[in-house]
């Protein structure tokens, strides 16, 4: 079955924070104005000793991360002269051809990799990935399981991965998505945006009650409340508990009112009490 659109994009979205994490080089790709840096000493550390293949490895991801296809293949192609075995070099070659999206000559490369070292936590992430891409979410899910059981200590993205792969393979089914995303709380606490996604599924499955429940453990654990009960007056709103609804939302006014000077000017706080006055004003009309 395929996904629908807004598990698509979700589960998108999800993968690509994945990603982010189980990059060694991860964090370069945020930092996109950095990797002319990275780039420039990776190379003068070449000119001082152009025989070491993983210098080689390491500037051909940070060209891929700029997404400079032909010299991270020229890279690869010289680390692989040098190595053929290297280190890291068959993991980046499988990540440029998903770039290229030459998805079925990185499945060949990934699999080679899981073949060697079936507890490799980047290959199986980026075969997971590409699964997705295929819209195989039955392999997709296969590989999340095996994530989960060696990564230590799981991160919470592949909880969320987990939930939006069980949504793409079967949409109506989302008892099951919610149960997966409780056993990350279960292992991990109450982390928002575990909590957030699971109150997402609880009010597209009309329990109000354990949206609203769910939402309570979260503000718990928060110092600011204005967001919590502004969302607090959207899931009674939706379940017809105008007068309740109202409560919150004035609630969340106040909360607003209540904050210093600098945080109460943000464009966030400040976008958020524009949508509470005019639920409030829907309401009174």
């Amino acid at each position: 079955m395929s996904a629908s659109p807004a598990a698509g994009a979700l589960l998108r979205s999800v993968l690509l924070g994945l990603a982010l994490v189980c990059s060694a080089e991860g964090g370069a790709a945020a930092a996109h104005e950095d990797l002319h840096e990275r780039i420039a000493a990776v190379g003068r550390e070449i000119a001082r000793d152009p025989a070491r293949v993983d210098l080689y490895v390491k500037r051909g991801e940070l060209h891929r991360l700029h997404r400079d296809w032909a010299l991270a293949r020229a890279d690869i192609e010289h680390a692989g002269r040098l190595d053929a075995r290297a280190a890291g070099l068959d993991l980046l070659r499988a990540r440029l051809y998903v770039d290229l999206e030459r998805f079925d000559a990185a499945f060949v490369v990934v699999d080679r990799i899981l073949d060697e070292r079936p507890r490799d936590l980047d290959a199986l992430a980026l075969r997971a990935t590409l699964a997705v891409r295929r819209a195989r979410y039955a392999a997709a899910l296969r590989d999340f399981e095996r994530l989960l059981e060696i990564a230590s200590p799981p991160r919470p993205e592949l909880y969320l991965a987990r939930a939006a792969a069980l949504l793409a393979e079967s949409p109506a089914d989302l008892a099951r998505a919610v149960a997966s995303l409780d056993q990350g709380i279960a292992a991990l606490g109450d982390l928002p945006s575990l909590q957030l996604r699971a109150i997402e599924l609880e009010r597209a499955r009309g329990r109000a009650d354990a949206a609203l429940e769910r939402l309570g453990r979260v503000a718990r654990r928060s110092a600011r409340q204005e967001r919590w009960l502004a969302e607090r007056g959207e899931i009674l709103l939706e379940a017809g508990r105008e007068a309740e609804a109202r409560d919150a939302f004035e609630g969340a006014l106040r909360a607003v009112a209540g904050l210093p000077a600098g945080p109460r000017e943000t464009r966030a706080v400040r976008e958020l009490a524009q949508r509470v006055k005019a639920r409030l004003a829907e309401l009174d009309s």
